[in-house]
């Protein structure tokens, strides 16, 4: 299964799930809200989110087959679970953030003005900014050409990126390109 966000032609942007072997697609939330950026539990338990729904955009999880929504803070985008499952990492406010999976023990990790997702790496946490990938570590170098923010760590080594070619105003490609470095 997949999780994504969809976005209704009112505009509203809500959590969905499709099973890749039917295309059978679930709508997890519906509100008048915008529910973004969501990601799997590594159990498959839950799913975490940003969400709009009681004002400031925050972190909220839902149960994997659909349910009642919790909250875990008051402000947060671009949520991931760690590998282990034990934390998330978030952007808010001008920073990155790791906290417990229940929303408990935040911690300012890095930087970042803008928006970004940021990926949980084999040696340490890793993000997008200034056009290169970052880590505590340093800038990763070796990475040509344009890559669209939203890249992964590949468990067996090296990092999956993605290039975004806008063919038309009205249209986007995808081409996901596993490179080892």
């Amino acid at each position: 299964e997949i999780v994504y966000t969809r976005t209704n032609l009112d505009g509203n942007k809500d959590i969905w799930k499709v099973d890749t072997r039917t295309g059978l697609a679930e709508r997890l939330t519906d509100a008048d809200e915008i529910d973004i950026s969501a990601d799997w539990s590594p159990d498959g338990q839950s799913i975490i989110f940003s969400s709009e729904r009681g004002g400031k955009l925050g972190l909220w999880t839902i149960s994997s087959s659909g349910g009642k929504r919790l909250k875990l803070n008051r402000g947060g985008y671009g949520p991931r679970y760690s590998p282990d499952g034990t934390a998330i990492l978030y952007w808010h406010e001008g920073s990155l953030w790791t906290a417990g999976t229940d929303g408990t023990r935040p911690q300012e990790i890095a930087t970042a003005s803008n928006p970004i997702s940021g990926v949980w790496g084999r040696t340490a946490l890793a993000f997008f900014a200034g056009g290169t990938i970052r880590t505590s570590e340093g800038e990763i170098t070796g990475l040509s050409g344009r890559i669209f923010p939203w890249f992964d760590d590949h468990p067996q080594g090296g990092w999956l990126v993605s290039s975004i070619e806008i063919e038309k105003t009205e249209l986007w490609a995808l081409d996901l390109t596993f490179r080892e470095y």
